[in-house]
């Protein structure tokens, strides 16, 4: 699957706003980790993407760019919403490269390989 990647969005709706208008890298994506948010933990999350956050930094070797030209992201999603945030954070520990999408339940399915529930 392809998706606009932008670099560097403090926040979901300006990464939204640069998507609806072109801009960023359209990349082939991979991938490997599913990570389910809570609402209470989703919001502050896409409110502060240049934010360290726990979740990429544990898993920040998940995600890098193969040498076919595929990048390998995580997905987050909020268990309570119809969104989701790849992420892919070039070796940093907050998101560097992500696009906003829509949650379609067939593609997750196509392109899972290992998903991660965060409750509380």
């Amino acid at each position: 699957m392809k998706a606009r990647f932008i670099k560097d969005m403090p926040n979901a709706r300006i990464v939204r706003n640069k998507t609806n208008t072109g801009q960023g890298k359209v990349v082939e994506y991979v991938v490997e980790r599913c990570i389910y948010l809570g609402k209470q933990f989703f919001i502050p999350f896409r409110e502060h993407l240049i934010d360290e956050d726990p979740n990429i930094t544990k898993y920040k070797d998940d995600m890098f760019v193969d040498e076919n030209g595929v990048w390998h992201a995580l997905m987050f999603c909020c268990v309570s919403s119809d969104i989701m945030l790849l992420v892919n954070s070039k070796g940093t520990n907050f998101a560097k490269m992500l696009p906003l999408l829509p949650m379609v339940e067939k593609k997750l399915k196509r392109n899972l390989r290992q998903t991660i529930a965060i409750n509380s």
